[in-house]
């Protein structure tokens, strides 16, 4: 029997919903749960505390998500939950670049799983990924047809890389590629570490437009491995401020730039 099995009797009828809203999205903010519940903090709060107890639920600093051993490692929850407000801003402002039916190749990482959470249960178009935590959403998503990616698993980025995933994408065809990247500056788009730059390389040529989705953080930083140059996307969806110089180097690239706030 599951935690969330076991602590079912107990619960009221609210607290229900609660995991309901949490196992279609794995992660909310206290505030916005309250909102959707149409009931104070408080009243969130004083719900949460026997479900975090029993450990049905993880409460963090300003929000509460399942447990993380039973979706996310904790290094990979922690991330989920920084910049949450922010990263759900940016997933709203992606669904604009998604049409009925399209084809779109989401990527790893936390900002591309907003955005997967983001999609409307209605969704009846192609989803391709190779991130664990978007397959699992797609469950959620019946009418959507799914291609998962296989390859080498990386537990810390709860995706899989490798020349398989690579191979499979050379045979696609999608709309529009989500990208994820650890970094953004004039001169580019950067990640962490080389071993995933094959995929993402992969990821951003088989789609006909690519959607870059950067975080305030990840603005004006470099990182230690260079995924392409602005040219390589088409649009930029970020909740940060850009400054003046990079805004003019963007424009110059072409790149189309959206600004989401959370």
């Amino acid at each position: 029997m599951s935690q969330i099995e076991a602590v079912a009797p107990t619960m009221t009828a609210r607290q229900e919903q609660i995991m309901d809203l949490l196992r279609h999205r794995g992660f909310y903010a206290t505030a916005e749960l309250a909102a959707v519940l149409d009931v104070s903090d408080m009243t969130v709060r004083r719900d949460l505390r026997p479900l975090a107890a029993q450990g049905a639920v993880r409460v963090v600093h300003g929000g509460v998500g399942l447990p993380h051993s039973g979706i996310y490692t904790t290094g990979f929850f922690s991330r989920v939950t920084a910049e949450s407000d922010g990263k759900r801003a940016i997933a709203e402002k992606a669904l604009r670049f998604i049409r009925p039916g399209d084809a779109v190749v989401i990527d790893a990482g936390t900002t591309c799983l907003a955005l997967a959470q983001a999609l409307p249960s209605s969704f009846a178009g192609k989803i391709v990924t190779h991130s664990v935590p978007v397959l699992q959403r797609t469950l959620s998503l019946p009418a959507a047809c799914t291609i998962g990616l296989g390859g080498e698993l990386l537990h810390d980025s709860h995706a899989f890389v490798g020349d398989s995933a690579v191979a499979t994408l050379t045979d696609l065809r999608a709309n529009t590629a989500f990208v994820g990247v650890a970094a953004l500056d004039p001169d580019g788009l950067y990640m962490e570490r080389e071993l995933e730059r094959p995929i993402k390389s992969a990821v951003m040529r088989c789609a006909e437009k690519v959607v870059v989705l950067a975080s305030a953080s990840k603005i004006g930083r470099t990182a230690l491995v260079r995924l392409g140059a602005l040219e390589s996307m088409d649009v930029l969806i970020t909740d940060a401020a850009v400054p003046t110089a990079l805004r003019r180097d963007l424009r110059a690239a072409g790149v189309e730039l959206v600004r989401a706030t959370g």
